[in-house]
């Protein structure tokens, strides 16, 4: 694994993500029910509030837009009369005869509504009109009774044998809809309906404890909106406010990045490990501000849980605490119930990060969900008690109901189980990180040491003896990696696979040769050519079978930067006197070992190799082959690279010497039976015989 040694990239990192964080919450436009949990039925928990000035608290939300849709159905339009509109038109047409005279009067009479009026009515969109009348009180009338200006025409020219042309110029329209004046009573008839009270300054809204009523429900919105719009006339308290988002928000992230640098430097000085952290936890952060800023009420649903489960699956369980720390305390600056928020999703984040610790199994999943909707549940429930929720009511039909008068709510429960569910498809997820960033789940390497896969048929079929040894590689260095507190499964799918380079020439492998020795007939440089390509023909069957860039690794860096030396020193030998043999060619590629595991995987294929060609197998021996060989390796700067300490190699030590006893241990040698003689058929058959 490479590390990035500039201190900048990290800063950069770390900048980038909190501008991203920060930026979203600046540009979050938040309600007041993200401010205070005002939900109708909930008990207020914020102390006595006082208005700090004079508002009109009004309806709001669904019930205003119930009360306008109610106000606008009922509300009867007022329509103008033009009184002179007759006497204008006889006027204009002294020749009219009396009997065309009488039915114009009766028509303005019954009124001759305009085009637009007579449209509406048409449509339906118009039943009542309120014409004033002689007293100057506005009274309804059916538009049945009105006619419109075309049907006017049409009964005159009918009636009396005209011209349309000379009908209509007899008809003028005298009823019209007051568009402007409408438009101002409609508004005003809302306004009053929507009006609930005024209050003073200083008046008390709401009391501590007190249970949310709808009235006061509305009352506390009208309230903030008001507060709201005297803020956004305040540029100075606008900066003041987003300062102290940006403040908090950088605060946070600050902490978060000192827990890496002090805890886990490691990932800063990795730079793709790093990067994943800070953008999963930038992008939690953001989803999370939108989601509960456009839908409050669902805040119980966004599986924040989801992000330490996969910290924990790619990295570790502390690590794993922290980015959950960071994003619920980053999150709850938008919403308004702070407490029960932050202690709920911690309980449940905690309890899915102990649940999972390592992910082996699918069904891990599933557990780690049920335990979370657990911890969300038992939290819920406890402060709703603490809240003065009478718990005689849990089974009653009002809470089934939801009875706006109880404060425990189910549907928050109903939240949590989709919430839980949504995190036991996880390992979807998982899948696409591993895919994209190249990192290994567990559940990854879990599968990988299934000794039935492609590559590992192949090398027990074509090369018993390195699967032989493989396996006990496999075994030594799982031991040491769980001695240290190593990665276990790592070591040991690293373990399995380092040498599967072997299958392309099993003969020149001393574990799979069957008495012929095909080096015999090469040289040394030769051999050792041959031996130290297993490593890059190992590379190259990993990545077509598409294993994760992790064991490649541990292929590539498990003899590191090390020499065969069989054929190192044979050369030596062969050479005639004062000739000066080029070590290059006898050099392994590299690069040395750089994580504890592939350090481990190194000290132990190297002994395992040794033992099997140890002459004395005693404790001595064995203890003696150990050292040499780990000392030498250490010597040879092999783990220079590698974050192992030296109590990590004296213990390492010590379980490869102890496995490697067992190794030694002789079988009891069986013991073949004596040939006993045949019995007599007559003593066996007979019913009087007596048995042995």
């Amino acid at each position: 694994m490479k590390y990035d040694k500039s201190i900048w990239t990290p800063i950069a990192v770390m900048v980038a993500a909190i501008a991203i964080v920060t930026a979203t919450l600046c540009l979050t436009d938040m309600s007041f029910s993200n401010s205070y949990d005002i939900s109708i039925g909930q008990k207020w928990n914020y102390g006595q509030l006082v208005a700090t000035r004079q508002f009109d608290a009004t309806y709001t939300g669904e019930a205003a837009d119930s009360i306008r849709r109610q106000v606008t159905s009922a509300f009867v339009p007022k329509a103008k009369v033009d009184a002179e509109a007759l006497d204008e038109t006889l006027k204009a047409h002294p020749d009219v005869s009396k009997p065309v005279g009488e039915a114009l009067r009766k028509l303005y009479t019954a009124g001759i509504a305009d085009d637009n009026l007579a449209a509406a009515i048409a449509a339906d969109f118009v039943t009542r009109v309120s014409i004033m009348g002689k007293d100057g009180i506005y009274q309804p009338v059916n538009v049945a009774t009105l006619v419109s200006r075309h049907t006017a025409v049409q009964h005159l020219a009918s009636t009396f044998d005209l011209q349309p042309e000379q009908a209509a110029a007899l008809v003028k329209p005298n009823v019209a809809i007051d568009t402007v004046n409408n438009r101002q009573l409609l508004e005003t008839e809302i306004d009053n309906a929507l009006f609930i009270k005024q209050v003073a300054e200083n008046d008390v809204i709401i009391e501590d404890d007190d249970v949310i009523t709808p009235v006061t429900y509305h009352v506390l919105v009208s309230y903030y909106h008001k507060k709201r719009s005297d803020f956004e006339q305040l540029a100075s308290k606008r900066w003041q406010v987003m300062i102290g988002k940006v403040l908090m928000v950088v605060l946070l992230m600050l902490m978060f990045n000192i827990y890496l640098f002090a805890m886990r430097p490691n990932f800063l000085r990795d730079t793709k490990r790093h990067i994943f952290l800070q953008m999963l936890l930038a992008l939690a952060i953001v989803l999370a501000i939108y989601a509960i800023t456009h839908a409050h009420n669902y805040r119980y649903v966004i599986p924040l849980a989801l992000v330490p489960i996969l910290v924990t699956v790619f990295f570790d369980s502390r690590t794993a605490f922290a980015s959950l720390l960071t994003l619920v305390l980053t999150t709850s600056l938008v919403v308004g119930d702070r407490s029960q928020y932050v202690i709920t999703q911690l309980i449940g984040g905690w309890m899915a990060i102990v649940s999972m610790q390592e992910l082996t199994r699918r069904s891990q999943l599933v557990r780690c969900a049920g335990i979370a909707f657990i911890g969300y549940t038992l939290a819920y429930i406890a402060l709703t008690m603490m809240r003065g929720f009478d718990m005689t009511l849990l089974f009653s039909r009002g809470f089934f109901t939801g009875n706006e008068n109880h404060i425990f709510e189910l549907t928050v429960i109903k939240y949590f189980a989709v919430n839980c569910v949504t995190l036991s498809f996880s390992y979807v997820a998982i899948y696409v990180i591993e895919r994209m960033f190249g990192f290994t789940s567990m559940a990854t390497l879990v599968e990988l040491t299934d000794i039935n896969t492609p590559l590992m048929r192949e090398l027990s079929e074509k090369c018993q003896g390195t699967f032989q040894h493989s396996l006990q590689v496999a075994t030594l260095a799982s031991e040491a990696a769980l001695a240290v507190g190593a990665n276990v499964q790592l070591v040991r799918a690293g373990a399995l696979y380092h040498d599967i380079g072997k299958i392309n020439n099993p003969a020149f492998f001393t574990e799979n040769q069957r008495g012929v020795n095909p080096h015999d007939a090469l040289v040394p440089e030769q051999s050792a050519s041959i031996v130290i390509s297993h490593v890059s023909e190992g590379v190259k069957l990993a990545r077509g079978a598409n294993l994760p860039k992790i064991i490649i690794d541990m292929i590539l860096q498990h003899h590191g930067h090390g020499r065969a030396k069989f054929f190192y020193n044979k050369a030596i030998n062969d050479a005639k006197p004062g000739t000066v043999i080029d070590p290059t060619p006898y050099t392994y590629p590299g690069p040395n070992p750089e994580t504890r595991e592939a350090a481990i995987l190194m000290m132990a294929d190297a002994c395992e190799a040794a033992f099997k060609s140890l002459p004395d197998s005693s404790d001595k021996a064995i203890r003696d082959m150990v050292e040499r060989i780990i000392d030498g390796q250490k010597a040879d700067g092999m783990f220079d690279d590698a974050p192992v300490t030296l109590r990590d190699i004296k213990t390492i030590k010590n379980v490869i010497v102890e496995r490697l006893r067992s190794f030694a241990i002789p079988r009891v040698q069986y013991i073949e039976a004596k040939t006993e003689p045949k019995a007599d058929t007559q003593t066996v058959d007979s019913p009087t015989a007596t048995p042995s």
